[in-house]
């Protein structure tokens, strides 16, 4: 089973938060834990099921040609409430 690197995980997240829904809260869960324990050296299989989840959404992107979306969360200290922007690169 193919081992995915925590940038392509990360990207996958990306995806789904800003096109498709296709994860559920644990799966992301797991995503996140996966992309965390690789980041510190240790290796992580995820669930057979989720790997072929996340094989279709990299499929899906490649196909697309998705960009990811960056936001940035900050509080807005007039009305106190967190607002979020999308970031634009030139």
């Amino acid at each position: 089973m193919k081992q995915y690197n925590p940038d392509q995980l990360r990207e996958v997240l990306n995806y789904d938060s800003n096109q498709e829904k296709n994860f559920g809260l644990v799966e992301r869960n797991q995503i996140h834990r996966a992309i965390s324990l690789r980041m510190d050296g240790y290796d992580h299989e995820l669930p057979l099921d989720l790997h072929r989840k996340i094989k279709e959404v990299r499929a899906k992107i490649k196909t697309t040609g998705f960009q990811p979306v960056e936001i940035a969360y900050y509080l807005d200290n007039e009305t106190m409430h967190i607002k979020s922007k999308t970031l634009q690169y030139e």
